[in-house]
């Protein structure tokens, strides 16, 4: 019986800390990671400075059963945090650095702040209607309000889209935020709005945006000057390797016909584990198989094409006309979460990847 108190008594510890908005010591996330894991939930607590809209957003872009457009038409989310610290009773100044988004490179979808509103202890019968009134403060223009009950809880979403578009057309235009909490009639009211408590609750501002060119891997390599491939030592035991499997397909010896086989790639093993986040590996899946080969009876899943040039190349036995090779003809995309450092600065963002799993292959 001893054991399981101490079991539960290290579960209790951890969980408490986590509710408390504490950090945990790296052995500590080890465990809790371990813990998630057997749980089926990943390894949430990897990176905690991780903005936890984005970890939502994620694991809903990741659920086969998503539906609707999360990214708005984009395929680049970002969550901002406050860079005000200091709040009083009544408003609140935001601050938010939005000068990572080049317009050149990207147009914006859409841009929301999220509040978070908390539950009231005291005054249980307290019946009033607050305002939360948004104000841009480059021209002191009221740009989103809502109205809410005293009791609501969760998260309060207002739209700012035209305001960061500005921010980021001019940049000097960007001078915060001002919040103001009042009730119906203008008096003042004590408000409990989360801006600097728990982290999971932290006021943020989100955009989604599409870059104007693919967003692929290549590219954000690119940028965070990280190279696509590997060593020479193992990129020309690649090309062997490519060349032996072509030779193998040629001579009709691969047991199966051209498909789809499973293929995860372990981000660590080829040194990209601190650009990406989540997820730890990607299922990208391969084409493997044997193209048409004259001797064939199953020409199931061969084009007539590949069927034609497969003869045509047994026929002359030169370079001037190759096999038909297994190879990708349909993709899916992927989510990711990354820390980019292309610009000054670390900005974490979920990202769409196009064209990343395979789900159909052909010989050509």
């Amino acid at each position: 019986m001893k054991w399981k108190s101490n079991a539960v008594f290290v579960y209790l510890f951890y969980t408490v800390r986590l509710t408390l908005g504490q950090p945990l010591s790296k052995s500590n996330q080890g465990n809790i990671s371990v813990y998630a894991e057997m749980q089926g939930l990943g390894r949430l607590y990897d990176n905690e400075n991780v903005p936890q809209y984005l970890r939502n957003l994620y694991k809903s872009l990741s659920s086969k059963n998503m539906s609707g457009d999360l990214l708005h038409d984009g395929n680049v989310a970002r969550s901002y945090n406050d860079l005000n610290t200091k709040s009083k009773n009544k408003t609140h100044y935001c601050l938010f650095n939005v000068s990572d988004i080049d317009n050149q490179q990207e147009i914006l979808k859409k841009a929301e702040l999220r509040l978070f509103k908390s539950h009231y202890s005291k005054n249980r019968f307290q019946t009033d209607v607050l305002q939360v009134i948004v104000t841009n403060l480059f021209n002191n223009k009221t740009v989103s309000s809502k109205k809410m009950s005293f009791y609501s809880y969760g998260w309060q979403v207002f739209p700012l889209t035209k305001v960061v578009q500005d921010w980021i057309d001019n940049r000097t235009h960007n001078r915060g935020l001002n919040i103001l909490v009042q009730k119906l009639n203008g008096s003042s009211v004590r408000f409990d709005l989360n801006f600097n408590n728990f982290y999971r609750h932290d006021s943020a501002l989100i955009t989604f945006t599409k870059e104007k060119r693919e967003l692929s891997l290549l590219s954000l390599l690119k940028k965070n000057e990280l190279q696509p491939i590997l060593g020479m030592n193992k990129k020309s035991k690649n090309i062997n390797d490519v060349g032996n499997r072509v030779r193998r397909s040629e001579d009709g010896r691969e047991s199966k016909l051209c498909g789809v086989e499973p293929l995860v790639v372990p981000l660590e093993l080829i040194d990209w584990h601190n650009l990406f986040i989540m997820p730890k590996s990607f299922s990208i899946n391969q084409c493997k198989g044997r193209c048409f080969h004259k001797n064939d009876e199953d020409y199931l899943g061969q084009t007539s094409h590949s069927i034609l040039q497969a003869l045509y190349a047994d026929v002359l036995q030169d370079d001037n006309v190759n096999y038909p090779c297994c190879a990708p003809t349909k993709f899916l995309p992927a989510s990711a979460i990354l820390n980019d450092r292309s610009s000054n600065r670390e900005v974490y963002k979920l990202v769409q990847l196009e064209n990343l799993q395979v789900t159909e292959c052909e010989c050509l």
